[in-house]
């Protein structure tokens, strides 16, 4: 994927461990080029998004990478790295989208809306430099809703930790995360209590 920008404000989502590629546009325009080859034949297809339209981008790895060694009289630790090739499995454009939760990840007020843990330890393994560790996968599937402004990893997981029952323990840059089980079940009770 190529993002051309035409004078505009735009984030680009695209890891190579993930299974989608975003392009979220605030405002201007940006030109998406789409690149495909299939048995050595290359097109491409244009695609010009509006402002508050993302792209979503869904890709499929065909094969995985492999390392092999090159010949002892290079380099005796030499590798080389051969790279996935993946197909793309569908492209989604959505309109009038709230494009600040796509790009405030890089402002001071980052905002996030009913997003599993799963998904917000990535986007805070990459905005921190963490490795987010889970001890249980029911925690995964909590749902998370709220701004942060300027707070530190710390005040973040003491806030996940007030809100739904999670234990977590930072030592440098490793945050383990664990379900309190007595919370849960507090939890469970003050949301079966009818207001």
């Amino acid at each position: 994927m190529i993002v051309k920008a035409l004078g505009t404000r735009f984030n680009v989502k695209a890891y190579p461990n993930d299974d989608t590629m975003v392009a979220t546009l605030e405002e201007g325009i940006v030109d998406v080029v789409i690149q495909t080859s299939i048995n050595g034949i290359s097109s491409s297809k244009s695609i010009n998004l509006k402002p508050k339209e993302q792209m979503v981008i869904q890709k499929t790895e065909l094969s995985t990478p492999t390392a092999t060694s090159t010949p002892d009289h290079v380099q005796e630790t030499a590798q080389e790295t051969v790279l996935p090739q993946t197909s793309i499995k569908e492209v989604i454009i959505t309109s009038n989208v709230r494009t600040e939760l796509s790009t405030s990840w890089k402002d001071k007020k980052w905002i996030i809306s009913d997003e599993p843990l799963a998904l917000f330890a990535e986007n805070l393994e990459r905005r921190y430099n963490l490795r987010i560790h889970f001890t249980s996968e029911e925690l995964k599937e909590y749902n998370f809703s709220g701004t942060f402004e300027n707070e530190t990893v710390e005040q973040i997981l003491t806030a996940l930790s007030l809100a739904a029952p999670i234990n977590y323990k930072l030592d440098k840059n490793n945050v383990v995360l664990s379900l309190n089980q007595k919370d849960k079940d507090k939890f469970i009770k003050i949301l079966k209590t009818k207001i």
